[in-house]
């Protein structure tokens, strides 16, 4: 898709950007989650915001720097510690994959 993106610098400029759509999966938790692919970008990493912290259930306490699913307050997850995951740096895509398509369509 094209749109117009402002980044750092604050000058909007038109672009080609990627949508997918992955599962993310945190501790036994599986949030689907969309992500926007900047092709033109190299050396970034991905951000998870607010929206995804909503859709996955999660709370931080900054004051005693943790995190926690919201329906289990007391099981509290320290930052920074690292689990048995997968850290993905960079992907690269072929021309027209990962293109946002309809839910009929991926089935086939």
């Amino acid at each position: 898709m094209d749109a117009v993106v402002t980044l750092a610098d604050g000058i909007p400029r038109d672009k080609k950007l990627l949508v997918t759509n992955l599962d993310v999966k945190i501790k036994d938790k599986i949030t689907p989650t969309s992500f926007v692919i900047m092709p033109y970008l190299t050396q970034n990493h991905t951000l998870l915001g607010r929206k995804f912290l909503k859709k996955a259930n999660i709370g931080i306490d900054f004051e005693k720097e943790c995190w926690f699913f919201r329906n289990k307050p007391e099981h509290t997850f320290k930052y920074g510690i690292k689990t048995n995951s997968v850290n993905i740096n960079s992907i690269t895509l072929r021309q027209n994959e990962a293109q946002k398509i309809k839910d009929t369509a991926k089935m086939k």
